[in-house]
């Protein structure tokens, strides 16, 4: 059972696909910041099974600025550093 599209139909969906493809190009190329241009970001690393035991450690990323030392108490006291030895 084949299903055939009018004309019009076509090339609404050919015009969607060009645009949605642009926009996706566009926003790809505006994040090409690296790490080192961004302000400094902070995780908590987990590596192995934390039910037994794990290694953790905090870890930070990118430049640093005048706001790194207050990010870096405001992350340790959040709820996800909360579980830090």
């Amino acid at each position: 059972m084949a299903t055939r599209l009018s004309f019009p139909a076509i090339f609404r969906l050919i015009t969607a696909t060009f645009f949605l493809s642009v926009i996706s190009v566009a926003s790809a190329t505006e994040s090409k910041e690296t790490p080192e241009e961004r302000p400094m970001n902070f995780a908590l690393v987990k590596n192995g099974n934390c039910q037994e035991s794990c290694v953790q450690w905090i870890s930070g990323e990118g430049k640093i600025t005048a706001d790194t030392p207050t990010d870096s108490k405001d992350f340790s006291r959040s709820s996800e550093a909360k579980h830090f030895p």
